[in-house]
């Protein structure tokens, strides 16, 4: 047996038991309800230890879990066989409908009542910008009204945040994100240099390119030499990895999947010097306009050629400068948190990844993304000396699932 041999199962054998499986449903006429497809997923992982159960399937999102206020159906490959197997049939629609999480009325944002001490701090923070000492004990105390104020907003504007707590145009701005941050409690990890590295060397393991760019294996083999600094070899796993995790999803109303080059340039941007940081951010304006996305945060580094002499963090109006590719990474990364906002759509997978795999948390907002997950795994054991991702599996498996008929109401 293949497995038995490589302790692994590559893509096609995982289409072959997804179709087994399928198949077998198909020709008993049931139903692979989500419940169904829940516990097959985790019987699988029983049989073939390495596998993860979010690649075959991950649970749907309720509306009032989700960022953009919309129901997302189940995903993974096995639910998505199935669902493909029904389209032949005609019957995609009804089962879709039977499928999608029920729409719930959006939570009602809560209405928190603020101590006069608060208030006063609030006040303060929103007409002075020195000393800067006092602007950082009075925006910890501040925290919960920020947060409560942008969670207040309709839409996550960034301007309007930027407007309403003008201190996060300040130069040392980054500071107060990384404040707020801390005090959302939802993170105990601090990234640096070499959990940076790790990171990508399980990436590297689990994960092969296929390309001729011979740019590509350059910037692999400089990772091990000495003479490169911190700040170039940072900056070049920014630009690999979306060769070793390219993006699948569809991009903007357009519907076009994006290109590994518009993944990069979602997340890092690199000029030669520091007047081409103005042309690149009017450029990124404008491509982002085509699709009828907003401009998410981002990293610019500057300097000629491959090499990095200036660091820049990219939110909204604001350009923060920062001593570190891995500051700027930590900054842009906790930018999404604390301003509420959606990782940009051609690198959503990868931000997914440094969030679950690094910074080891969850949120009820995350997108599930099956074909990461068994690169997540395998990131979660090497760093974080996780077992399995499979959480509560154990109590899960008395439980009783039943195959209910193909007429019958799931």
């Amino acid at each position: 047996m293949v497995y038995k041999s490589t302790n692994q199962l590559d893509e096609k054998l995982r289409t072959t038991l997804c179709n087994i499986i399928v198949s077998y449903i198909k020709n008993i006429s049931a139903s692979l309800t989500n419940e169904l497809c829940k516990h097959i997923s985790k019987a699988i992982v029983e049989v073939f230890p390495t596998e993860v159960a979010e690649r075959y399937y991950i649970s749907p999102v309720k509306k009032t879990n989700s960022k953009n206020n919309k129901s997302i159906i189940s995903k993974g490959k096995l639910i998505t066989m199935w669902r493909n197997r029904r389209f032949k049939n005609n019957q995609l629609l009804k089962r879709i409908k039977e499928e999608t999480v029920e729409k719930l009325d959006s939570d009602q944002t809560e209405n928190l009542e603020f101590h006069d001490e608060i208030k006063e701090c609030a006040e303060w923070v929103k007409n002075n910008i020195a000393p800067w000492g006092d602007v950082l004990e009075k925006w910890h105390k501040t925290h919960k009204m920020i947060m409560n104020d942008i969670a207040d907003l309709q839409e996550r504007n960034l301007t309007q945040i930027f407007d309403n707590w003008s201190l996060f145009k300040h130069p040392q701005g980054h500071e107060l994100i990384n404040i707020d941050f801390k005090n959302m409690n939802i993170a105990k990890i601090e990234l640096n240099f070499n959990l940076w590295m790790e990171f990508f060397e399980v990436v590297q393991e689990v994960q092969t390119i296929n390309t001729k760019d011979s740019n590509v294996h350059i910037m692999i083999q400089e990772l091990s030499l000495k003479d490169v600094t911190e700040d170039n070899k940072a900056v070049k796993i920014l630009h690999l990895l979306p060769h070793f995790v390219p993006p699948k999803r569809s991009l903007g109303k357009k519907k076009f999947r994006p290109s590994i080059a518009i993944a990069q340039e979602s997340m890092i941007k690199h000029v030669n010097t520091p007047a081409d940081v103005t042309r690149v951010r009017l450029e990124t304006k404008t491509f982002v306009a085509t699709l009828k996305l907003t401009v998410q945060p981002y990293i610019i580094t500057v300097g000629p050629n491959d090499t990095v002499k200036e660091i820049y963090v990219c939110i909204d109006e604001t350009l923060y400068t920062v001593n570190s590719v891995i500051k700027a990474l930590d900054i842009c990364f906790k930018a999404f948190h604390v301003f509420q906002l959606n990782y940009p759509v051609a690198s959503e997978h990868l931000w997914i990844l440094i969030q679950k795999g690094i910074y080891n948390f969850d949120t009820k907002w995350d997108t599930g993304i099956p074909f990461i997950a068994h690169i997540l795994n395998r990131i979660k054991v090497k760093l974080h000396g996780e077992k399995d991702s499979i959480k509560n599996l154990a109590d899960d498996q008395e439980e009783s699932i039943s195959i209910e008929s193909e007429n019958s109401k799931e």
